[in-house]
């Protein structure tokens, strides 16, 4: 892990000295040591919310760089327990809650009073919970690769990646450049026993959401049943719904450009 963290930190130094608007630091929150990163000097206040196992650079690189730095400014962290934020051990009781309210202290420690989020996956959860219980500070959510609940169909799809030993060589190295191979199968442990043993998540916040919302999903999405894309729709009031053909779980990995055009748009309109 001391060596995996080691290595990290040289990746993140090399992207700081590359560009003199990018930050990235550590704060103290509730005695845990969270690192965060921030890009841009923008007045559109963003923040990032990574997924399951995931990091800031990991999971959005692609929008911490290709987003427009001169239009928004873009906060992400590495959740408690993963990354960069360890130690502590992540604490997976009612981590989406948890994680929710912590990220919230931190745009407040950081000044922040308005902001926008943009979630992914677990990071999605996550932000639906945040605009749902923090409204005055929401101004637009986007929701991608999320869901409310945990369905049937939800949790065969997830029982297929349950094994780390039946991913992708590239999926696995990816991770294991962040964790090392005892703490990332203890991780994937801890997340799969939550997703294969919840129903609700956060169904009843999804009616008190009152800020402007996207909902972006892919329609070959292997992860997230293709039920809650009209389900988050149908309870978030405000809501419109975008679904890249073709696109994966992973979507805004894959097709960028298009991803964060979309994202400009929305959150500039």
């Amino acid at each position: 892990m001391f060596r995996a963290n080691n290595i990290l930190r040289r990746v993140l130094g090399r992207f700081a000295d590359q560009s003199s608007r990018f930050i990235t630091n550590k704060i103290q929150l509730n005695g845990i040591g969270i690192h965060y990163e921030k890009v841009g000097t923008g007045n559109v206040v963003v923040g990032l919310l990574p997924g399951a196992l995931g990091t800031a650079r990991n999971d959005f690189d692609h929008q911490l760089e290709g987003l427009n730095k001169d239009q928004f400014t873009l906060i992400s962290w590495d959740p408690p327990g993963y990354g960069l934020s360890r130690p502590p051990e992540r604490d997976f009781n009612d981590f989406y809650r948890k994680d929710a309210k912590m990220f919230a202290s931190l745009m407040q420690a950081l000044g922040y009073e308005k902001y926008s989020i943009l979630g992914w996956s677990d990071g999605g959860i996550t932000g639906l919970i945040i605009a749902a219980n923090y409204p005055k500070n929401v101004e637009k959510l986007i929701s991608h690769a999320a869901n409310s609940y945990f369905s049937l169909e939800d949790k065969r799809l997830l029982s297929a990646i349950s094994d780390l030993d039946n991913w992708s060589v590239k999926m696995r190295e990816a991770l294991l450049r962040i964790y090392d191979e005892k703490t990332l199968r203890k991780l994937w442990s801890g997340i799969i026993d939550v997703w294969m043993n919840s129903n609700d998540v956060c169904v009843a916040d999804l009616s008190k959401i009152v800020c402007p919302t996207l909902i972006i999903q892919g329609d070959k999405d292997a992860l997230v049943s293709s039920e809650h894309i009209g389900f988050l729709a149908s309870k978030i009031k405000n809501s419109e719904v975008h679904i890249f053909p073709n696109g994966k779980h992973n979507l805004h990995q894959k097709y960028v450009k298009e991803f964060n055009a979309i994202v400009e748009k929305f959150l500039l309109k």
